[in-house]
């Protein structure tokens, strides 16, 4: 770990000028680990009264996702996420790719105020509508078919219970498929807005981890916190519409819906999966796939009887 840090300190070291720091300052900055995401290390620098993050690529086929997310955040609106200041793939010093960036202030939200979600739907709108391009609709229907094909050769993920919860979820999606079928433009989201990527500050939302972003239904966007907070029905029908007045988006809520239980069905199946050899989870810790199916059973009837 120190050897990292070492290593860290050089890489700041040959980008000063870019950072605009001394070398006094790098000699003297605070390197802490933030632990690893899916794809990157990360780690926070407090230097010369300024906060920075380093991202770095786990393994060199990831590298081009770093440099697209670098790409990324150079040309998004001010204020929706982290600023890019320096992308660095030599490994002259760090034996890996990594990005220099702005440290997001805030913290992540336990309970949803209305001015928060006011703020995240504000925040929402000005993404969406700083990309866009046309499209001839989504196969939703072939989109879910390909996720459950995914998983059709690995023996034991459909037992009754796990094909009992599919079998809803394909229910759902069928019924919805024109809300998708009709869509004519996609536009730039974050795709992965559960609430760990969220950051509350000030009654205001700025939001991390881009790697998942592309041109897609906004949709999934304003599914995302559902993942990780409970709404009230009211609270949840103040959001959404919120989010429709601002944007212009109408009748959104068969798609939130289908996204939502598209990434259950998701975590759903990746957790019987893991169930099945407990080797395979990267955290190292026991899975309950009946307790997942029950609630996602449970999720989907609540969710499709508003």
């Amino acid at each position: 770990m120190t050897d990292d840090l070492e290593l860290l300190r050089a890489s700041l070291r040959r980008h000063a000028d870019e950072l605009n720091l001394s070398e006094a300052g790098v000699a003297q900055a605070n390197i802490v680990s933030l632990g690893n995401g899916e794809n990157n290390l990360m780690y926070k620098i407090s230097v010369e009264d300024r906060d920075l993050v380093i991202r770095a690529s786990f393994r060199s086929e990831l590298e081009t996702s770093l440099v697209r997310e670098y790409e990324l955040l150079s040309v998004l609106p001010e204020g929706i996420g982290p600023r890019p200041l320096v992308l660095d793939v030599t490994k002259q010093d760090l034996p890996r790719a990594f990005m220099v960036q702005s440290l997001v202030p805030g913290s992540h939200m336990a309970t949803w105020t209305e001015e928060l979600l006011e703020a995240h739907a504000n925040k929402m709108t000005l993404l969406h509508g700083s990309q866009q391009e046309s499209c001839d609709g989504i196969d939703i229907v072939a989109l879910f078919a390909e996720k459950i094909d995914f998983r059709k050769d690995d023996p034991g993920i459909f037992s009754a219970d796990i094909q009992d919860a599919v079998d809803k979820i394909t229910q759902y999606v069928s019924l919805n498929a024109e809300a998708f079928s009709g869509l004519r433009s996609l536009r730039r989201i974050h795709g992965d807005l559960h609430g760990g990527n969220i950051l509350a500050a000030a009654n205001d939302v700025m939001y991390v981890d881009w790697e998942e972003s592309r041109m897609g239904d906004p949709a999934v966007d304003v599914a995302g916190i559902l993942l990780s907070s409970q709404l009230a029905p009211n609270v949840l029908r103040h959001y959404v519409g919120t989010y429709e007045s601002l944007s212009d988006s109408r009748d959104i809520g068969p798609r939130i819906i289908t996204w939502l239980l598209y990434k259950k069905l998701s975590f759903l199946l990746h957790k019987k999966w893991e169930s099945l050899d407990p080797s395979r989870s990267i955290h190292g810790a026991e899975s309950d796939p009946a307790h997942d199916i029950v609630k996602t059973i449970q999720d989907i009837e609540d969710l499709t009887s508003r």
